[in-house]
């Protein structure tokens, strides 16, 4: 990484591990949060306050959002797809498109959509069982 990680920015590692920067440890070595998260610096491919501006295409994220008619937040599974500065989730129910420059869902409506959790694509490509033909 050319540019300084700061402590408490979020951080995307080669292995698809989505973490927070806790501390340098070495010029090698970084603290992430987990107990004993341990990376190597030129593991770690991209890093913001932003978590948005770490996600990629074919990541399947978990979106809280609101929901009228049943007066409640509820929880589903989106798929990412990224084109530019936007960020699409897509999902059978649902599509919300996020900016990046803007810093907001722009069709959000009430929804007030969060991110609860990331399935990166990479850790997705490591645990998946293929099935023999």
């Amino acid at each position: 990484m050319e540019d300084k990680i700061e402590v408490g920015e979020w951080v995307r590692l080669k292995d698809g591990r989505i973490r927070v920067f806790k501390n340098m440890l070495s010029e090698e070595d970084v603290e992430l949060t987990r107990p004993y998260n341990i990376a190597k610096i030129k593991d770690i491919v991209k890093h913001s306050k932003n978590i948005f501006k770490l996600l990629e295409g074919e990541d399947i994220t978990v979106l809280e959002y609101y929901v009228g008619k049943y007066r409640k937040r509820i929880a589903r599974r989106f798929e990412v797809f990224k084109a530019g500065h936007l960020i699409s989730f897509r999902n059978v129910y649902c599509d919300f498109l996020y900016d990046l420059n803007e810093q907001k869902f722009l069709d959000g409506k009430g929804f007030n959509p969060k991110i609860k959790s990331i399935v990166t694509h990479e850790q997705f490509e490591s645990m998946k069982y293929t099935i023999s033909k």
